[in-house]
């Protein structure tokens, strides 16, 4: 007789748990199919219900104060530096401007040190000047300049 009862309860308790487990996958079935409604772009979706703006104190001041800056668009490069002459260094010759020499030094770095784009360019201590790096990229570009001359 107590054989027949624990029989009776472990099938109890077995019942009990397909139940629970077959409820889960109905449950989960059905939200399948509701995110798969939701998905169908054909399927005809609730209207929402229609709710007035409301303006808000101060979202105009709020709004000016978070908005970014505008940085003013970056102008063409003209060069206030007098490049002609320059080309591009080969052997046994530097290329440098005609504006350069070695009593006035270079007029990249203004200084005794050539910059020249082909020769290595500006060296790391004069590339924390922005003069000298704004020179830098005028005389790189005339260098494209002329290959694109060519």
């Amino acid at each position: 007789m107590m054989e027949s009862q624990t029989e009776i309860a472990m099938d109890d308790e077995a019942l009990a748990k397909r139940q629970r487990l077959l409820e889960n996958l109905a449950k989960a079935r059905a939200a399948r199919v509701a995110k798969a409604a939701a998905l169908d772009p054909l399927a005809p979706r609730p209207k929402r219900a229609y709710h007035k703006s409301r303006k808000h104190k101060g979202k105009r001041l709020f709004n000016e104060l978070v908005a970014k800056p505008v940085k003013p668009k970056k102008e063409a490069m003209v060069p206030d530096v007098n490049l002609e002459g320059m080309r591009h260094a080969k052997l046994g010759t530097n290329g440098c401007p005609a504006a350069c020499s070695p009593a006035t030094g270079c007029i990249l770095t203004l200084g005794g040190i050539c910059a020249h784009p082909d020769l290595g360019g500006p060296q790391p201590a004069y590339l924390e000047n922005e003069e000298i790096k704004r020179r830098d990229a005028l005389a790189r570009l005339y260098l494209k300049r002329l290959d694109a001359e060519r």
